[in-house]
């Protein structure tokens, strides 16, 4: 701003304080159309498509004035007397990884981008998070988001008919001389190397090409029902509490079979009723319980854009 330049000329350098103000200012002056683009998402989440555009668009503007603050932040007088030197801490956290807010907004803003979203049971160990019993298809066309589709792991395995070696262990233990199977395939803690491993099964089949994988513990979602009122599945007089999450649905696998459709439903009326739920729930509470999921490795992301992946990398 203007009276920043003259300061900043006065001084005969930039002063970190009147930088970090001005940004926090700049950054202040948005907060309305973040908020009222994440309402919108809100609103529009039962709908047949998800517009983020205006979101990713403010992402976009906002990047540079992210940029100032994280690098004047740290030497700023002002904000150390009036910010508690944890919550200060917790800011420049934060800013670290928006820094970075403008190129994943930009990738997203067109073309068609199709990410496999694995839902991982803790309740059952595997390398990267837990037994993947189930997918969605998550994809983004030209800012919007499309409704997903959920699957069960097996339905899609049952169109897997080559044969590629088990590893050790899983050649011990899980494979019954099947080889490595798609239920198994997140078997190596290294999360890419997984994560490809996947999106060769599914490059077997009739499942197309993904740009990348997600995967999500049934922790991330127990806490996020924390943060919301029970979800209630008519179809099978239930309720589902963080408390019996897994338990709801985790299906028997002894007794499943490719192409049956009894998972598949459960799953799309769980997933329908949480969107209800969504457009209710405190956004920044949503995105606190995110970014620490994030962090705790509950949620793993892996993508073929090498842009992306070194930002998930770094």
């Amino acid at each position: 701003s203007y009276t920043t330049l003259v300061l900043s000329l006065i001084t005969g350098h930039k002063n970190a304080t009147i930088e970090s103000l001005d940004s926090a200012l700049t950054i202040a002056a948005h907060a309305q159309q973040l908020s009222d683009s994440f309402s919108k998402i809100q609103s529009e989440v039962q709908t047949e498509e998800i517009d983020l555009s205006p979101l990713l668009t403010e992402l976009i503007k906002l990047e540079p004035e992210f940029n100032r603050l994280a690098t004047h932040l740290p030497n700023c007088t002002l904000c150390t007397k009036i910010v508690k030197p944890k919550k200060l801490t917790q800011i420049s956290a934060l800013l670290s990884q928006t820094t970075t807010l403008s190129t994943v907004a930009s990738h997203f803003t067109t073309g068609e981008h199709r990410y496999l979203i694995l839902l991982q049971n803790s309740d059952e160990l595997r390398a990267t998070g837990g037994f993947a019993g189930s997918y969605a298809i998550a994809t983004i066309t030209n800012g919007k988001l499309q409704p997903f589709v959920i699957e069960d792991i097996y339905d899609a395995d049952g169109q897997f008919t080559g044969h590629i070696p088990a590893p050790a262990g899983v050649n011990e233990y899980l494979s019954s001389d099947q080889g490595m199977r798609l239920p198994d395939a997140n078997w190596d803690p290294n999360f890419p190397t997984s994560a490809k491993q996947l999106l060769q099964f599914f490059s077997f089949g009739d499942r197309g090409e993904f740009e990348g994988v997600i995967a999500i513990t049934d922790n991330y979602f127990e806490e996020l029902l924390t943060a919301m009122e029970p979800i209630w599945l008519p179809d099978y007089q239930l309720t589902v509490t963080p408390d019996n999450l897994t338990d709801v649905l985790r299906s028997d696998r002894s007794e499943f079979f490719a192409g049956s459709i009894q998972k598949k439903h459960l799953l799309e009326q769980f997933q329908n009723q949480l969107l209800i739920q969504l457009s209710t729930i405190d956004v920044e509470d949503a995105v606190l319980i995110t970014l620490s999921h994030l962090h705790q490795k509950n949620i793993l992301l892996y993508s073929r854009s090498e842009e992306l992946q070194n930002i998930i990398t770094t």
